[in-house]
Parts: structure tokens; C-alpha cells; sequence
């Protein structure tokens, strides 16, 4: 474990994908800042040993086991093991394309408890992680539109770490919605959200995806249980896939 204390800590939560976790590192580690730790949280088996094996020479990297107990949990847990001043996610899917995108965090929140996002792509890819299509999405928000949808990536999200100890662990009864119920909970409590622009971020849509066509039960159920916990109005259950293709569309 490295003995500095990082600017930024990157969770990466995980689960059995090694060789998609080991690209979302590698997308870190072309980064041109350079103060960061990476924080993998295993919620699967074996990350552990891959990292160990695969990126052996890299102290800046290490890993903590959730013991299978959820994807929230996991992003609890790596928070909860952050030393940087800034905690930014990066799914085990996806990718950072822009190697200044921690720069353009760190400039952003610099010291202050604030949030930031970045737009980037929808990748549309098969069961061997092939490319399908390219879709761009133009992330966004206030305090107004986040009551009516999420245009918000979580790989393309970054914080102030002291804003957990203020306002809270993410939700965990919320496994698909904990992060639409995080950018609510930020808002209600007056932070600030810097727009950081097109940042390549790839967000891979696949059908293991946690928001994939196939959990369409569940997200319904948490998607009501957000509306419930927040007083929100009528909502349409969307995903990030789709949201990117209908303002495509014009929609």
C-alpha cells in the first residue's frame, strides 16, 4: 500500500470481469494526473489475485473483498476505504478515453465540497464484447431535471469525499437507483455540480449490465421506491442506453 495521501481515490466496484477490469485500470493509469490511488472492491471472487498478478508493479493499486454483499455495498465500502480528498467511480465496464479528465476533476472541486460530471458515449457492444454502436450522450443536470430523469454517468462522477461523512452512505435498499438517490440527496443539500463537458467516458451497454433490459422488474420496483422516498412525480423507467437514443432521436 503506497504511504502518500492521494488527491483523488478511484473505487472501481467489480465483479467477475477481469479482463474488462483490467482495462478500466489501464484507462486510469494513462491519466496525465497522477496523484490518484486505485480502490478495486470485489464483489465477485478472484480480483484479488488478478491484480496481484496483472498489475503487480503498480503500488498505487489495491484491493478490498465486499464478500459478495452488492454493488452499493461495494461503493460504500470504497468510499468508506478512500484517503483522497475526492472519490471519483469508474465501473469495472467502462472507460475514461480523455487522459486529462482527473486534471479537469481535481481543477474543479479543488478543496471545496462539490461534485462533478462528464458526458462521453453509450458503447453498444455483443457477448464478445464487440462494438454494435456508438451512441453520445450529453450528461446533465439541476435541481429541477433530476427530479424527472437521470442524465448523470456514475463512470463520468466525481465528489468531495467529505461530503459522505455529511450527508451518508448511498442507499443501499436502492441497488439500481442508489445513484439517481445521490445526485437527489447532493442537490437537496445545496452542493454544487460542475459540468466538466465531453470527457470521452465509455459507458459499455451489454446485457450483464446492472441497468440491462433483463432486470426491467427490479428497476421498476427501485424506480418506485425512489419516486416514494422523494416525493418525486410520474417517471419513466429508463436507462442510460435509452435516454442517449432518444434525445438522438430528438426525443
Amino acid at each position: 500500500m503506497p504511504d502518500r495521501t492521494p488527491t483523488i481515490s478511484v473505487v472501481i466496484p467489480t465483479k467477475n470481469r477481469h479482463s474488462m477490469l483490467a482495462e478500466a485500470i489501464a484507462s486510469v493509469l494513462r491519466q496525465d494526473f497522477h496523484d490518484y490511488e486505485i480502490v478495486v472492491v470485489d464483489d465477485g471472487v478472484g480480483a484479488a489475485e488478478f491484480i496481484a498478478e496483472w498489475f503487480a508493479a503498480e503500488r498505487s493499486v489495491r484491493c478490498a473483498d465486499n464478500s459478495k454483499a452488492g454493488q452499493v455495498r461495494a461503493r460504500n465500502l470504497g468510499v468508506s476505504l478512500a484517503r483522497g480528498e475526492i472519490v471519483a467511480f469508474l465501473d469495472d465496464d467502462d472507460r475514461w478515453g480523455s487522459k486529462a479528465y482527473l486534471s479537469a476533476v481535481r481543477a474543479a472541486i479543488d478543496g471545496r465540497q462539490a461534485a462533478t460530471f462528464a458526458s462521453g458515449d453509450v458503447v453498444v457492444v455483443d457477448d464478445d464484447i464487440g462494438v454494435v454502436e456508438t451512441i453520445p450522450f450529453a450528461a446533465s443536470t439541476n435541481p429541477k431535471a433530476i427530479r424527472a430523469d437521470n442524465k448523470i454517468l456514475v463512470s463520468g462522477f466525481a465528489f468531495s469525499r467529505a461530503l459522505s461523512g455529511r450527508l451518508g452512505p448511498f442507499d443501499e435498499t436502492l441497488p439500481i437507483y442508489w445513484d439517481w438517490d445521490w445526485y437527489l440527496r447532493l442537490h437537496a443539500a445545496g452542493v454544487a455540480f460542475h459540468d466538466l463537458g465531453p470527457q470521452a467516458i465509455a459507458i459499455y451497454a451489454h446485457r450483464r449490465a446492472t441497468s440491462g433490459d433483463g432486470r426491467s422488474r427490479l428497476r421498476a420496483d427501485n424506480l418506485a421506491a425512489l419516486r416514494a422516498k422523494h416525493g418525486l412525480g410520474p417517471l419513466t423507467l429508463r436507462n442510460h442506453e435509452s435516454i442517449a437514443r432518444d434525445e438522438a432521436a430528438g426525443r
